[in-house]
């Protein structure tokens, strides 16, 4: 007979990549919950734990917030197999579009490096954008704030070139945050603090006003939304998480 094998709170964190306090908040909301707990206390996860956490996971890189990734989990109807294969397509579709993404990258790119607007391919450049989509987004969330109104007064007169330079000190504070996750600083060391008041200060000038302060709604928006997060983890994984405890950090000063 096997012996079921079992992984502390730890050796999950280690092999998954997620932090041991997002395995403990899991636990507290009841969305992961350990197998058994050791005469100690401590967690101890089995392969079913494992799977679940891989199915949790997905569904967070999907856009699903906690407490529907729950339901659909806690579902008596739930069909792991059938949802794996749902998940698969929905990455396959994904996959799809980021190379869309990244050929409209390169595009920018040409465009920058040889410093003509001649022979713009608006098609690739555009190609894995969906405006619509963000632009309904954004004004239902924030349509009737001041914020908004400033943001669309300002972004109106931007031209290609403005983009252009917004774009390239958006990347340089993104890479920033992936060098210090990289080199396992403290979110909310001196650094990390700098860099999350520079991001501040990239709205303020670009789209509105904003201050340190408003930095912990930017973190909670992040965590809730996969395109935010792949937005900063495409610069390195963690980049994203790293992230969103910084701003936390800097918010709370």
């Amino acid at each position: 007979m096997s012996r079921i094998k079992f992984f502390t709170v730890g050796q999950l964190a280690d092999r998954s990549g997620v932090t041991v306090r997002t395995l403990h908040h899991y636990d507290e909301i009841g969305l992961l919950k350990p197998a058994t707990r050791a005469g100690s206390g401590r967690r101890l996860y089995d392969r079913d734990s494992v799977l679940r956490l891989q199915q949790i996971l997905t569904y967070r890189t999907l856009g699903l917030a906690l407490d529907e990734i729950a339901r659909l989990l806690d579902d008596p109807a739930f069909d792991r197999r059938k949802a794996l294969l749902a998940q698969r397509q929905a990455v396959t579709d994904q996959i799809a579009h980021s190379e869309a993404l990244i050929r409209g990258i390169d595009e920018a790119l040409a465009l920058i490096e040889r410093k003509s607007r001649k022979d713009m391919d608006m098609t690739t450049l555009f190609g894995g954008f969906d405006p619509s989509i963000f632009e309904d987004e954004a004004k239902a969330r924030w349509g009737k704030t001041e914020a908004w109104a400033t943001s669309a007064t300002r972004t109106a007169a931007y031209t290609e070139a403005d983009w252009a330079r917004y774009h390239e000190e958006h990347t340089k504070l993104c890479d920033g945050f992936a060098g210090l996750a990289r080199a396992g600083a403290a979110p909310d060391g001196v650094e990390a603090s700098e860099l999350s008041k520079a991001y501040a200060d990239l709205v303020d000038r670009w789209f509105y006003p904003c201050e340190a302060s408003a930095l912990g709604g930017f973190a909670d928006m992040y965590e809730g939304d996969a395109r935010f997060r792949s937005t900063f983890d495409a610069h390195g994984d963690g980049t994203a998480e790293f992230v969103i405890s910084a701003f936390r950090a800097a918010a709370s000063i």
